[in-house]
């Protein structure tokens, strides 16, 4: 099991029944139903071959009725039941298409957690567009890659600047060391291409934004020593 479904499962409140849109072979509701997170869970997928590893995955974890595999593009066959949602491993477009399909049924989930492959700027406008508010993110690293995991609600929140929505808002961030591993990161690949372009004020900017909310996130650490 991945990192990366490991932090998922984690994020996931206990007590809800999810619906992993997307779930290709099934193993993070798989996971959250052996954990005990989860009396029963939904794995969803647009396309048959993933659905069917998840449904044998399911069987092979002696799962069947508690982990049930759903054919669904997005929320469009999710039972009504489900209170709770995981888009992940996918790109921000489709997560977006998703999203807006659902329409007024986010509105009735507990909990969403988003984890996109690109764009993260273009997902957090979307959210801050549509009147969602960013309650939880995390960011780490696994096999050389960065995931961050976005948990959102739809509540009222202080408006989102353009930092906010680049580098995600300081407050919501609940592992500061992965941040700042992936802060720096960003900073250093910022300084390459401005190196190479002879200065680039967009670079800069993005730079600037990322070094100022390093040093608020070690303002803060500093704080709870």
């Amino acid at each position: 099991m991945s990192l990366r479904i490991r932090k998922l499962a984690d994020l996931v409140h206990p007590g809800l029944i999810p619906a992993d849109i997307g779930t290709d072979h099934g193993l993070l509701p798989i996971l959250l139903v052996e954990q005990g997170k989860a009396a029963k869970a939904y794995a969803c997928d647009i396309a048959e071959g993933p659905l069917s590893q998840a449904a044998a995955n399911i069987q092979s974890h002696g799962l069947e009725g508690k982990v049930i595999p759903i054919l669904s593009d997005g929320f469009a066959n999710v039972p009504d039941d489900a209170d709770a949602a995981i888009l992940a491993g996918m790109g921000s477009y489709t997560a977006i298409r998703i999203l807006e399909e659902a329409g007024s049924r986010l509105c009735a989930m507990k909990q969403i957690i988003l984890q996109v492959n690109d764009d993260l700027f273009l997902m957090r406008s979307w959210l801050n567009q549509n009147g969602f508010a960013i309650r939880r993110e995390l960011t780490l690293q696994d096999h050389g890659h960065f995931y961050t995991f976005i948990d959102f609600g739809a509540e009222a929140h202080r408006p989102y600047t353009e930092r906010d929505l680049l580098c995600g808002p300081v407050e919501a961030v609940i592992d500061p060391a992965g941040f700042l591993t992936y802060a720096e990161h960003e900073i250093s690949r910022l300084t390459f291409v401005i190196g190479r372009r002879g200065g680039d004020p967009q670079a800069e900017q993005e730079r600037a934004w990322f070094q100022e909310a390093c040093e608020e996130i070690k303002k803060r650490i500093a704080e709870c020593r």
